[in-house]
This record gives structure tokens, C-alpha cells and sequence, in this order.
């Protein structure tokens, strides 16, 4: 997974053209096609096309983690509340008598409860190494 590093500065990360059409902006896109239809032509160099390109394109790589971790939050406070909910549910659900319909009510809510769980899981592990990842400098800091 390292080997992502270097394209965003950032470890396990996604591959770097997809930063600006993750974020919701074609101006990565936009201004990277200028860049190489320029190299292309031999109107700029390859290190002219990195140098130029490589602010914007830090600029987009964290923006896009920060979104990330913003909707990673957001995505755990859902999940905390709908698994709250269930274990309301089966709460309630304890309390009436227990037929053949209302076992059927429980193993389903038992599920949902199970598939919640795990989602909570998954969402709170993904926040938190979002959250790691920005806190560690990228690999472009302090490189000329």
C-alpha cells in the first residue's frame, strides 16, 4: 500500500486522478489536461508539468481528506443512532408476548442489530485512520 504514497503524499491513498472528480471539482481535471496537452506539444517539460501541477493537486489530495473524515463523522453518528434504535426495538419487542410473529420481529431486528453493529465498526475505523492519516505530515512536505 505504500506504493500509493508518493501519487497523493499520503499513505493508502486512492490512485491521484481521482482526487478532483471525488471532491466534486473538475478544476484538478481541467488544469491537468491543459498541463499535458502542453507536454504533449512540447510546449512545457515534464518537471514544468509536475512543479505546475503539484500545488493544486496537494491542495485537492487534502481536501478530499478532509471531506472524507467530515462525512466519515457524520456517517458514525448515523449509525449510532440507528443501532440505538434497534436495541429500542428489541427492548419493546421483550416486553410483549412472544409468539410465533413476534420471534420472527426479533431475529430481524437481531440482524439489523448485527448488520448495524458492524457498519458502526466500519465507520469508526475508517474515521479514525482518516483522522491518522492528517495528522502525519504528507510525503510532499518539505520537498522542494
Amino acid at each position: 500500500m505504500e506504493s500509493f504514497a508518493p501519487d497523493t503524499g499520503y499513505p493508502y491513498s486512492a490512485n491521484p486522478w481521482y482526487v478532483s472528480q471525488q471532491s466534486g471539482s473538475a478544476e484538478g481535471a481541467d488544469r491537468l489536461f491543459a498541463l499535458l496537452q502542453a507536454y504533449t506539444d512540447g510546449e512545457i517539460t515534464l518537471d514544468e508539468l509536475v512543479s505546475d501541477y503539484s500545488p493544486l493537486f496537494h491542495r485537492l489530495a487534502e481536501e478530499e481528506l478532509r471531506y472524507s473524515l467530515a462525512e466519515n463523522i457524520k456517517m458514525v453518528g448515523v449509525m449510532t443512532e440507528r443501532l440505538a434504535g434497534v436495541e429500542v426495538q428489541l427492548e419493546e419487542l421483550s416486553q410483549l408476548p412472544q409468539d410465533e410473529s413476534m420471534r420472527a420481529e426479533r431475529r430481524k431486528l437481531e440482524r439489523r442489530r448485527a448488520y448495524t453493529s458492524e457498519g458502526l465498526i466500519k465507520a469508526v475505523t475508517q474515521k479514525s485512520f482518516i483522522a491518522d492519516v492528517l495528522s502525519r505530515q504528507p510525503a510532499w512536505a518539505g520537498v522542494n
